[in-house]
Formats: structure tokens, sequence, C-alpha cells
């Protein structure tokens, strides 16, 4: 019994050396920090293979949300044709050519259309009083920037801009009749009409903004452009294309967001005085909205006329682009939204514009 208990009590040497060996491998067991570094690394490099792939998604189905904006433009544009006849004017003004002065009627093709995407706003436009009237100013106003559907989701523009446009031309100039076009100055295309037909015929497709442009309502370059000018993407990649090599000097003269667009347009309706004025006191609305028509004022006409006016090598009415990488999408004659190439070839391009130029189109552009 005394040698059972002193046996339990005496530990062997060789048990001894087992437990430290067990101690010191449970030790040995931890992290270290070469480790922790080498994971580090593994799931860094796993999440920058992955953001590519992400950022792809999300740019995809921008783009796809991008074409139904167009395809709800264009049945908008069917939906007038069946009502009307003809497919609406590009800009409606008595005299021309128009260029980009932020003086006339200037109703554009956008707001033809807009009761089938905003009744409420359509309601509220006036149109027996042109875009810069303060009545049609109001809208501008009310609605803080332009209505979704002339919004591309890839496009983090600001304010009252439309980033899409109908095609009036395949040559830089101010937009008048008889352009080679279906969307221009006082312009009643039909569809039926079309020699080249409406599947070889683009109608509307997406542009970059730049100043100056006087919003989504105004019948001038900021709805309209056209394919005499290379298709571009982003502001970075106009500076490779040599029409707009002076653009970079000018990008930042614009409006930043609707007030500074209505004080720019009819400075007149504004307090001369210095005071700062906001269009959204209904102050300033009432005192809007009981002033002319037009300017009045033949010094504030002057200066709108000559900031309408554009430097010289830059483009009087301006091409097509989007933010897409590589493409551009178009909205068709017949309904059908492509993606264009952005080196699409220039004569195919000018080709797709021209509404009756009687040249045939390879489908694979």
């Amino acid at each position: 019994m005394r040698r059972s208990l002193l046996a339990q009590l005496v530990t062997p040497r060789h048990e001894g050396r087992r437990v430290l060996r067990q101690s010191s491998w449970r030790y040995r067991r931890g992290v270290t920090l070469l480790e922790c570094l080498a994971v580090v690394l593994i799931i860094g490099l796993l999440i920058s293979m992955l953001l590519p792939a992400v950022q792809s998604a999300r740019e995809t189905a921008r783009r796809v949300q991008c074409q139904a904006h167009l395809q709800q433009i264009g049945l908008a544009l069917r939906n007038y044709e069946a009502t009307h006849n003809f497919l609406p004017p590009g800009t409606v003004e008595p005299s021309g050519p128009v260029a980009n002065t932020p003086l006339g009627f200037h109703h554009s093709w956008t707001i033809a259309i807009l009761s089938w995407f905003d009744p409420p706003s359509a309601a509220e436009v006036r149109y027996d009083l042109g875009v810069y009237s303060p009545q049609n100013l109001s809208v501008l106003i009310n609605l803080g920037r332009s209505p979704e559907i002339f919004s591309c989701p890839s496009d983090s523009s600001f304010f009252g801009e439309c980033d899409y446009a109908g095609c009036h031309d395949d040559r830089d100039k101010p937009i008048d009749e008889n352009d080679h076009g279906v969307f221009f100055r006082n312009s009643a295309v039909r569809s039926r009409d079309i020699p080249d037909g409406t599947s070889h015929t683009f109608f509307v497709g997406e542009k970059l903004s730049y100043p100056p442009e006087w919003g989504w309502m105004s019948g001038t370059r900021a709805t309209l452009r056209t394919a005499g000018i290379p298709i571009i993407q982003t502001l970075q990649s106009r500076r490779l294309n040599g029409y707009y090599d002076e653009y970079y000097q000018y990008q930042n003269t614009g409006p930043r967001n609707v007030d500074e667009l209505v004080r720019t347009v009819r400075p007149d309706l504004f307090a001369s005085d210095g005071q700062d004025w906001s269009v959204e006191s209904e102050d300033i609305r009432t005192k809007m909205l009981k002033g002319p028509e037009t300017p009045q004022d033949p010094q504030v006409i002057e200066e709108l006329r000559k900031l309408g006016e554009i430097p010289e090598r830059l483009p009087i009415i301006g091409g097509f682009g989007s933010q897409h990488p590589g493409v551009t999408n178009f909205l068709f004659g017949d309904m059908s939204v492509r993606s264009i190439r952005h080196q699409i070839d220039s004569r195919v391009f000018c080709a797709l514009a021209n509404r009756a130029d009687g040249e045939g189109i390879d489908e694979t552009f």
C-alpha cells in the first residue's frame, strides 16, 4: 500500500520529459508573423482579382440600363409618330440656323415626348413660350435635374443635362432645315419616308456634355448632335481627339447646378446689386414668373450671344460619345438599340446618320 502511494507521488524522469514535450508542442502550434503576412497577402491578391470582375459586372448592368432608357425613348418616339403622323422636330425655331445661343424658342424633341415619361412635368411646360422663358425655367427648377429617362447611369454628370441626343446631320454645322439626319430645325420626318431604311439609320445616341449647354429642354447642341465628329469616350480620351484639344480650357466654365443654369440663361431675372439670390427661394420664384419672356436689355442680349459662341477649332454642335468602355449605344429607326464601337469607320458612321445617302451598310459595324 505504501509503495503504491509512493509510486503515485514520484514522477519518473521519462514521464517528465513527455510532459515537457507536450507543453512545448502546444506552444509551437501558434501562428507566426510570417504565416499571418502570407495569409493577408493571399487575401489581398484574391480581392484584387475580384474587384475588376465586380466593376465589370456593374458597368455591364449600367450599360443594359442605358439601353433600356433608349428603348423607352424609342417607344415614346413611335407613339408620338403614331399620334401626329411624323416624328417630333429636333428643335422648333422660326428662324435659323440654330447654333448654341440661349436666345430663341428652341423647343427640343425631348419636350415633345415628355408626356410619355413624366406627365406632371409635361403639364407644366408652356408650349407657347420659349424654353428660356421664366415659366419654362421654373420647370427645370421644380425638377432639380433632368428626367431619369434622359440620364445615363454611367455618366456622373450633374443636374439638368441630357445624356442622349438626336442626330441632326452627318456634318458639324449649325442646326437648320433640310439637314441630313432625322431631327433638325422644324423637322417632320416620317419613318416610311427614310430612303435608307430605319434599320440603317440611327435616331438617338449617347453624348457627353461639355459647356456651354442649356439643359435638357433646349433644342441646341444640348439635345442634338452630329456624326461628323468621331465618337469619343470620357473626358480623358477627348484630349487624344484633335477636335477637342482646346476643350480643356472651357470645361469648367459651364453651370454646375440648376441655380447657375437659370442665372446664366436669364441674368436679367435676378438682382444686379450683388445680393445673393437663390432660385430655391419662393420670393425669387415669384419674381421670375413675373419677368418678361425674353430679355429686354440690349446689353444682356449681347452678352448671351457672346456666351453661346463656340471658340475656334472647337465643334460647333459636337458629336456623340459615352462613358461605356469601347462602345456607345444608339437607337435605330427600327427601335433596336445597338452598341457601336468607337473605332467604327468614319464613312460608315456618317452613312448611318444620313437618312437618304443611298449607301449600303455592312451589318458588322
